[in-house]
């Protein structure tokens, strides 16, 4: 505009006309006003056509995509046959990904109605292509299929889970048909863990791409919902290669086999554990996309040792399953939902990020204030250029000369404002995308940085959203605004300076309005805000659910939910578009009051001008008028930018929330980080000392007290039920968990792990990863993202998984295309390509987990040959559901629920995932140890003597000497003493400590607890001659202080100890079975040595309490005891108060003539209530009193136990691994122990005894894994 208003001027002053100042300035305002359309508006209007046409070319490229091709009918004159649903031919059909590259060439299939056919073939073979052909995602290049319009269930090799409740993951927007969903949760052996899920079960909410679930888990409910969809035909692809081998069978047998729910449905199976293929109607094996040989599966040439682990399956086919083979312990711990809602503030932008936006390197606050300078610079010479025009205008009437000098200095004055204008424009953007770049690499720095659990608890799409769209504004939209608000409002404020300048009486307009107008934006800007954020955050999940359905896209398509994909879509696009229409209603509305406040300045302008009309200068009057025109324009749009601009910087606060994420810990701590050997690790020892890892401070640990040392170069096959912490223990190497959520040490070649930086320890060990990752990119990049080796060991590390082939047949080489997670390979060639990116490194560790469960066995044997040659001079870690992966290890390390179980050479390795039993035999003078080998099958009894007529009477157990493993202490009536046996690693217990506790005491009863809080498990002991409770600190390494004695009062005969917090101070108390007094002792505690004195309960004409326990009954969050009454035949609860007192006792009968004597709180029918088993001595019989809501229970159950057997102690486990409660119960009349196994409803399956020898009689009795 400059340059307009110059050529204007020096027009008239060429051609000599004479231009007064009215003249001059009223031009000026209509080139003003046509700034906005020509300057603004225009070059605009340019750009958005032009990304119009960009985006519409983008569009339509999708749109001229070809369409999902429909089935091709095949032509025959049989048609009652070929339209039968559920069958389907192929003949001579050839399929392609790109439409001339045949991946499956020449199939001819002829599949019948209600027939299982199985799938088997190498790694790459065609097996999950062939599936995605039958469902129509490749492209037919020739031949024909026919698939008689039937409907489709599938099950995809890698589950997919969205982000909804359980049961939403599995209706898949089906209708809820309650009986048909029970049935199908219980065949996919799902409804254990709706129980363990908490209170909401299956409508907890479960994260993007089942965060919250194991590996097992996600398989398990991509397979119900593949049941739940009542279809035609069910194509299932290698759904066992993540379950436990049991749960395999079981699902095997509930789900697919003959006797199945799906025994007459078309079902199609691949997997490489081809023991499930025996009972198909018809075996297909493929080759190089072709099918090799198909028939029954006993007339194909398959070798028996690809049969994995045939005997194994065998001896385990009706094995029960646990809860830890379904691995829910870790996903049902917390609560709470594992995804965090995303923040929304409700507060101003803060200042520091304008500060940090406008100070950023290189230039900093100089940058700044340069900026400044020039923005203000500009404004005065705009505005300096009018008024100069004034004073020269009146010269040019009279004064050749001057006229002279006035264009020339009027030029000037016109190349200085041009030349500011496009100085400070260039600037300001140059310096305001620093600023951009500098958030933008704060908070990759922080994604890249910060800790795994923040992916877990943040959805994929908030992410996505944040460093695309967030990222787009800050870059784009949010310079522009501002710098056009910075323009506009120092422009009207030198407009406004001028006229006040002229006319000085409007600034006292300026004070009337100001104050309204600065409350105007306030109110504003609270509200658009507000409404910023929520338009922010609910795009989150429009990314989010857009990724997830792509990911997913071959599932909805074969369940033909696609519609309703897009119709969940659309309603998330309207309730994002909702706070956007808001807040452009609320722009509009903040308008219209800048308009009416800017119309009373431009009135008072105008009449101020026409009231001196013949006084003032035309000159003056003249430039008032322009500038009122124009703040009644440029302020009002101004302030819209600013405002606008205010509101964008929301992507600013939300790019800087993600810049601020917590980083993982990289300082070593209170320890201090120290500098290690350049050549380390050089041995490659690792070393557990008393390591224990949770995930969340929160849960229960994963890993408790592993004390394991690897030896240079040794090989360890790390084995375990599912959620037995073996790839807790590669976290914890590779340190992906929050320090404060850790205790122990690790060692690499005895450097501390947590002492050195993450990037140093890291980069030394070598993970071949249990889920692959794969980038878009090549091959080679994927192999060797850092390019540090050559071309030739990249095809020797190519050779060495069987890959070479693949590389060398396809024209590009090394440089063949590999999609984004590898999604144009086979999964097994995926896991091929992590193992090979891994061993190419020398390393001298190599973490292997689970790299093998999605290939061949054949193909899983030549790999384990090739590890085991390259990693010759490595320590290598393999975990494996396979035992044969990992069967020639030198060692192997059994885990059982986070701890050691077994740490052996392979042949020496025993079952030791099994529960074990440990009795008292008072009548020989023993203890007693049953090991169980399988499913309830017990070894011949070992038994240890506890010394010379020493009637051992009751037990307990615990980790005494902190070696990982379970020890014995049992107290010994006959020579008033304690045994400590300590366990020695496999079962056995060789060494034992015995303790005298005095003479004539007479110790009856003994538990094992940390009561000083030191870390060291303490015995508390009832004697019951002497009338006392004697207790023995622990050191924690096997060996215990002399006794502390507290009297329980003159014969109150002590049988029983319970302990617990009885008045909320965090301390133990202990809680007495007084029985010579008929009454409840209290020994709460007074500090971490010593006890107050005992306040005693009357039982209130109850006889002869015999045992206690404790629980929260009434869920107040008070402990409450219950206690067995054995003259009463009844069962006593007492209701805690919280401060150490009780309320009135509540009875409940055991039976007439019972002898109640010990009592177990558990949960036996499933339904979250506590229930009550106690052993009822006389009646010869176990009784259940089923709990329900508000401390009733029902009238007690009585189950027999042989005649006259008279059982005095039990304790619960699951002694045939099926989840269900199992009770053992010790008889000691009969010389014997009963195993009672529980059924799913309270009731009980069976009843096995088993002999602890003669006159032996049986009194005390625990259980546990001891070996």
């Amino acid at each position: 505009m400059p340059l307009v208003g110059f050529s204007t001027y020096a027009g008239a002053w060429f051609t000599g006309s004479q231009l007064k100042a009215a003249d001059i300035f009223i031009s000026l305002a209509f080139y003003t006003q046509m700034r906005l359309f020509v300057m603004y508006a225009l070059p605009l209007a340019v750009e958005k056509l032009s990304d119009l046409h960009l985006a519409w070319q983008r569009i339509d490229g999708f749109i001229q995509l070809t369409i999902k091709e429909e089935q091709r009918t095949l032509h025959t004159c049989d048609n009652d046959l070929y339209q039968q649903k559920g069958a389907f031919t192929m003949l001579n059909a050839s399929f392609s990904w790109n439409g001339h590259d045949e991946c499956l060439s020449s199939l001819n299939l002829d599949i019948e109605s209600g027939t299982f056919v199985g799938i088997a073939g190498v790694v790459g073979a065609g097996k999950s292509s062939l599936f995605a052909a039958i469902l129509g995602e490749m492209i037919q290049t020739k031949g024909e299929i026919n698939r008689n319009n039937s409907s489709f269930s599938y099950v995809a090799q890698t589950a997919w889970i969205f982000s909804d409740t359980l049961r939403a993951n599995i209706l898949f927007e089906k209708p809820y048909d309650e009986q048909r969903y029970t049935k199908v949760i219980r065949s996919c052996c799902l409804d254990i863990d709706v129980t363990m899920m908490g209170p909401r079960g299956d409508l907890t909410i479960i994260g993007e791409k089942g965060v919250n679930l194991s590996g097992g888990q996600r398989v398990r409910v991509s397979l119900a919902r593949a049941l739940y969809a009542d279809a035609d035909i069910y194509l299932l692809d290698d759904p066992f290669a993540a379950l436990d081998p049991i749960v395999a069978k079981r699902i095997y047998d509930r789900c697919i086999g003959p006797n199945s729910l799906l025994r007459k449905k078309t079902r199609l199976l691949i997997t490489h554990e081809t023991q499930f293929l025996i009972n198909t109607h018809q075996t297909i094996i493929l080759a190089h996309g072709c099918i090799e040989t198909q028939g029954r599966f006993h007339e194909l040439k398959i070798r028996n040792e690809d049969i994995d682990d045939k005997q194994h399956s065998k001896v385990e086919e009706e094995a029960p399953i646990s809860l830890g083979m379904l691995d829910i312990g870790q996903s049902s711990d917390a609560a709470e939902s594992i995804i965090v809602n995303e923040a929304s503030g409700n507060h101003n932008v803060s200042c520091s990020l304008w500060y940090s936006l406008f100070t950023a390197p290189p230039l900093g606050t100089f940058g700044f204030c340069l900026m400044i300078i020039l923005l203000v610079v500009g404004d005065i010479l705009y505005n300096g250029t009018s008024l100069w025009l004034i004073r020269s205008s009146q010269q040019l009437e009279n004064d050749r000369y001057h006229r002279s000098i006035s264009i020339s200095i009027f030029l000037i004055l016109t190349m200085a404002t041009l030349i500011v204008s496009v100085g400070r424009s260039s600037f300001y953007f140059y310096h305001i995308l620093n600023g951009s770049n500098r958030f933008h690499n704060r908070m990759l720095s922080g994604l890249l940085y910060t800790s795994m659990r923040f992916f877990e608890s943040n959805p994929g799409g908030r992410i996505l959203n944040r460093v695309t769209k967030d990222q787009q504004i800050m870059d784009e939209a949010l310079p522009s605004t501002l710098f056009n608000a910075i323009q506009l409002l120092m422009m009207t404020t030198g407009f406004a300076i001028t006229i006040i300048i002229i006319n000085p009486w409007m600034i006292l307009l300026l004070i009337l309005l100001g104050p309204a107008f600065w409350l105007l934006c306030r109110y504003y800007l609270r509200s658009s805000q507000q409404l910023k954020r929520m338009e922010s955050v609910t795009r989150s999940p429009m990314f989010g659910l857009f990724a997830s359905s792509i990911n997913g896209l071959t599932t909805i398509r074969a369940f033909k939910v696609q519609n309703d994909l897009i119709r969940s879509f659309m309603n998330l696009v309207d309730a994002n578009t909702r706070p956007y229409l808001y807040m452009i209603a609320a722009s509009r509305w903040l308008s219209v009051r800048i308009d009416c406040m800017i119309t009373l300045f431009t009135l008072f302008s105008a009449l101020f001008v026409v009231t001196l009309r013949d006084t003032a200068n035309p000159a003056m009057l003249t430039l008032i008028l322009l500038y009122s025109i124009n703040i009644s324009v440029w302020f009002q749009l101004g302030v819209r930018h600013l405002t606008e601009a205010l509101n964008l910087m929301i992507s600013v606060e939300r790019i800087d929330e993600y810049a601020r994420l917590p980083q993982e810990e990289d300082n070593g701590g209170s320890k201090r980080l120290i500098r290690t050997p350049t050549d380390w690790p050089d041995r490659g020892t690792i070393e557990f000392r008393d390591y224990s890892l949770r995930y969340r401070s929160n849960l229960e640990p994963t890993l408790k007290h592993i004390n394991v040392a690897i030896k240079p170069w040794e090989k360890v096959g790390i084995i375990g039920r599912t959620g037995a912490g073996k790839s807790s223990l590669f976290q914890g190497l590779l340190r992906l968990v929050d320090r404060s959520t850790v205790d122990g040490e690790i060692l690499i070649d005895n450097i501390d792990i947590s002492r050195i930086t993450l990037s140093h320890l890291r980069s030394h060990i070598s993970v071949i990863p249990q889920q692959f990752v794969l980038f878009a990119g090549t091959l080679r990049s994927n192999i060797d993202p850092l390019d540090l080796y050559s071309d030739e060991q990249c095809w020797t590390a190519l050779e060495a998984v069987q890959l070479k082939a693949m590389a060398s047949n396809h024209p590009a080489g090394l440089l063949m295309p590999v999609a984004e997670s590898g999604s144009n390979l086979s999964v097994g060639q995926c896991q091929l390509i992590c193992v090979c990116r891994a061993i190419i490194r020398p390393n001298s560790i190599l973490l292997i987990d689970e790299a093998t469960s999605n290939i061949d066995n054949e193909s899983d044997r030549k790999l384990q040959l090739i590890i085991a040659d390259v990693a010759k001079n490595r320590t290598v870690l393999t975990i494996a559901h396979r035992l044969n992966t990992v069967a020639n290890s030198d060692r192997l390390l059994a885990l059982d629920s986070g701890m050691v179980v077994d740490y052996d050479v392979p042949n020496k390795l025993t079952n030791s995932i099994q529960t074990d039993v440990v009795v008292t035999l008072w009548g020989i003078g023993s203890v007693g140890i049953l090991t169980e080998y399988a499913a309830v099958e017990f070894g011949k009894q070992r038994t240890y003597a506890t010394g010379l007529a020493p009637q051992p009477y009751s037990l307990t157990v615990g980790n005494f000497n902190n070696d990982s493993y379970i020890d014995i202490a049992v107290v010994n009536s006959g020579s008033d003493s304690l045994n400590v046996l300590l366990n020695s690693g496999n079962g056995t217990f060789e060494m034992q400590i015995n303790y005298p506790i005095g003479a004539d005491s007479y110790p009856r009863y003994i538990l094992a607890d940390d009561i000083n809080k030191d870390n060291y498990v303490d015995l508390v002991i009832a004697t019951s001659k002497n009338n006392s409770i004697s207790l023995l600190m622990g050191h924690g390494n096997g060996n215990f202080d002399i006794p502390q004695v507290y009297s329980t009062g003159k014969d109150s005969y002590p049988l029983a100890i319970a302990i617990g917090d009885v008045n909320n101070d965090n301390r133990s108390d202990l809680i007495i079975a007084n029985a010579g007094i008929d009454g409840i002792g209290i020994l709460l505690r007074f500090d971490y040595t010593t006890f107050q004195r005992q306040k005693t309960y009357s039982s209130e004409n109850t006889r002869r309490p015999h045992y206690i326990i404790t629980s929260d009954f009434n869920n107040d969050k008070y402990l409450d005891i219950a206690i067995t009454y054995s003259l009463s035949d009844n069962i006593g609860i007492l209701l805690g108060c919280g401060n150490g007192n009780f309320t009135t006792m509540l009875r409940y009968s055991t039976g007439y003539g019972s002898y109640p004597i010990a009592v177990v709180l558990t949960d036996m029918n499933n339904d979250n209530q506590t229930d009550i088993i106690v052993t009822n001595y006389a009646a010869n019989a176990i009784g259940i009193l089923f709990g329900r809501s508000n401390l009733n229970f029902d009238t007690i159950v009585n189950y027999p136990i042989e005649k006259g057997a008279n059982p005095v102690s039990l304790a619960v486990g699951d002694f045939d691994n099926d989840g269900q409660t199992d009770i053992a119960v010790v008889n000691v009349d009969s010389d014997s122990i009963s195993i009672v196994l529980g059924y799913e409803n309270g009731s009980f399956l069976s009843q096995l005894t088993y002999s602890t020898g003669y006159q032996s009689a049986p009194s005390g009795i625990t259980v546990g894994d001891f070996n």
